[in-house]
């Protein structure tokens, strides 16, 4: 009998059996990347059965707040219009445009996703306005709260400007005519 027959292998080959240590290694090997995959698929059925808020968040800003803090710098009346229903997310006083003139600003958005903001400067030049809205082109004109406005489109965003003596009212955003009409009324009357 062939000794390598007796070993339990084909002639000349020597059979390896493995060493406890190296089968606990790949044991543990499996392990981990049964533990790994287990965690993946723990984390991603939480993340899938998780409640996802159907409203984006909008923080809130106190107008009155921050008009009151802008007073004193602002050389106009600073409008600060109740829009009831809609959310006032933004207010600021700053030097903006070219050239830089003093701006309030304020911006607003409603839970339909509409926003609007209005931008009022003293003295601006048509060039001044005319870079604030772009690519906007006059689409006519509309009387509301005693002003003229006019009208600008650029595709995506509406314009309306108005003037009132030396400020100069820029209303802006994606809403209906009402909501803009309603908006131009509540910055008019709130400066009266």
């Amino acid at each position: 009998m062939n000794s390598a027959n007796s070993a339990g292998g084909p002639a000349g080959r020597n059979p390896r059996t493995l060493t406890h240590r190296e089968q606990r290694n790949n044991a543990t090997m499996f392990q981990v990347a049964i533990a790994v995959i287990a965690c993946l698929l723990v984390a991603v059925a939480a993340l899938a059965l998780a409640p996802h808020p159907e409203k984006t968040f909008s923080r809130t800003v106190d107008v009155a707040a921050v008009a009151d803090g802008a007073r004193e710098a602002a050389p106009f009346t600073l409008a600060t219009p109740d829009m009831p229903g809609w959310n006032p997310n933004e207010a600021s006083f700053s030097q903006s445009g070219n050239p830089e003139l003093p701006t309030w600003y304020i911006s607003y958005v409603d839970d339909q996703e509409r926003w609007l903001t209005v931008t009022q400067v003293e003295k601006p030049d048509k060039q001044w306005i005319n870079a604030f809205t772009g690519e906007a082109t006059d689409t006519g004109t509309r009387q509301v709260a005693g002003l003229d406005w006019q009208l600008r489109d650029d595709g995506s965003t509406r314009y309306m400007i108005g003037t009132d003596g030396d400020v100069t009212y820029i209303l802006k955003g994606k809403a209906d005519d009402a909501a803009f009409g309603a908006f131009a009324e509540a910055v008019v009357e709130s400066v009266k």
